[in-house]
């Protein structure tokens, strides 16, 4: 861990950064390694999610097929670096947790615009 990055308060998982700005994240609340899978395991639960999204709008094939090469890609990288996520290394994992925080904003910006396109030109 970087020295700016020793926990404070014991085994609570509390990050000096994180205490001065009173953040509550899952990754402050859970500890850093068992956050970061969490928080994975919340995105994956949020597949259905867009998919009854797309029936209650009926969108079409094509929301549905960019949606599922958007899921594709995020399995892809995860599954790429198991070894980190899954490993005890706490330096690799945070530069692991920027990484997917990084591919996480690009695909949630790619699934808006698809849900905004895919609304936009859909034909009664």
């Amino acid at each position: 861990m970087r020295a700016r990055e020793q926990p404070v308060g014991g085994p609570g998982g509390l990050y000096s950064s994180d205490l001065k700005s009173e953040a509550s994240t899952v990754l402050i609340v859970l500890g850093f390694r068992r956050g970061l899978r969490v928080a994975i395991l919340l995105g994956y639960c949020l597949i259905p999610l867009m998919a009854l999204v797309g029936l209650m709008f009926k969108l079409g094939a094509v929301y549905y097929g960019i949606l599922a090469v958007l899921v594709a890609f995020v399995s892809r990288r995860i599954l790429r670096r198991r070894r980190v996520l899954l490993g005890e290394e706490t330096e690799t994992m945070c530069q692991l947790s920027s990484t997917l925080a990084r591919d996480f904003v690009i695909i949630a910006v790619r699934h808006t615009t698809n849900l905004t396109l895919s609304s936009y030109l859909k034909t009664p």
